[in-house]
């Protein structure tokens, strides 16, 4: 039987480690031309691991970003592109809400705590990798790395729910602690703030309702996404368009309207 030119697998995890990790995903490139994949604003932290041909990232208004072994890019705010050429071959692990942090003790690869990160963890879990035989095996040897490092110290636990539905001043006084402690808190361990996370998670509300109508193969009635998802105005609603993916909610539309004619 013929292996598909491209392979991806996502592979979820089990319960008791749901929060440190979301998913991990596996891919490869078999075949004889360079693939290109945008990835869209998740607010997580990845850990990429490039097992073959190196892979790289386009960021935007950034020099390209060529990975051989190992990077750790986020909390993703913005879309990106990533090229798998010929033979490449990634493990990605996707970080659940301050799961990065937890583990490695930095919310970010850019976090100012970042030289307290033992990297020969990476280099050492990066060449485990490559000794097993099957996406199946290297997610466990994920899980058992998740389980060694886990840190089980009685900590403030995060939920971006909260963030979401409560007031800062709110779950302050539920937590008993100050709003200006809390705001700290969330930044130092998700590297970003609640505002941040409250205008992420209104801008995927609405990318939720354009794609129900597409779905549906109504028009995007703009004015009532706009309502319902608390947007001052369709100004406000473009500037976070242009904000997370680079591009209007025309290019928006026209984009997916491809991707669902070429299914």
């Amino acid at each position: 039987m013929t292996k598909p030119p491209y392979q991806g697998e996502r592979m979820e995890v089990p319960s008791e480690l749901q929060g440190i990790y979301t998913h991990f995903y596996f891919a490869q490139n078999d075949s004889d031309q360079v693939l290109e994949f945008t990835f869209v604003p998740s607010f997580q932290v990845m850990l990429i691991f490039s097992l073959g041909t190196p892979i790289s990232l386009v960021i935007h208004d950034q020099p390209e970003v060529v990975i051989e072994r190992y990077f750790i890019i986020g909390p993703v705010k913005q879309a990106f592109n990533y090229r798998l050429p010929p033979g490449a071959k990634v493990v990605v692990v996707n970080f659940a809400n301050d799961g990065f942090h937890r583990l490695f003790g930095a919310a970010t690869a850019q976090s100012s705590h970042f030289e307290q990160l033992d990297e020969d963890c990476f280099s050492a879990i990066h060449h485990a990798l490559q000794q097993q035989d099957s996406a199946a095996q290297q997610r466990d040897l994920l899980l058992a790395v998740g389980k060694d490092y886990l840190q089980s110290s009685a900590r403030l636990e995060l939920d971006t729910q909260e963030m979401v539905h409560q007031t800062v001043h709110e779950q302050a006084q539920l937590k008993g602690k100050h709003a200006r402690t809390l705001q700290m808190h969330y930044k130092n361990r998700l590297g970003y703030s609640v505002k941040e996370y409250t205008r992420y998670h209104r801008f995927m509300q609405m990318i939720t309702l354009v794609q129900e109508s597409l779905a549906s193969q109504r028009e995007v009635d703009w004015a009532d996404v706009v309502f319902t998802c608390g947007y001052y105005d369709q100004s406000h609603l473009i500037r976070d368009f242009k904000h997370y993916l680079m591009m209007s909610p025309s290019q928006y539309l026209k984009l997916s309207q491809q991707m669902c004619t070429s299914r």
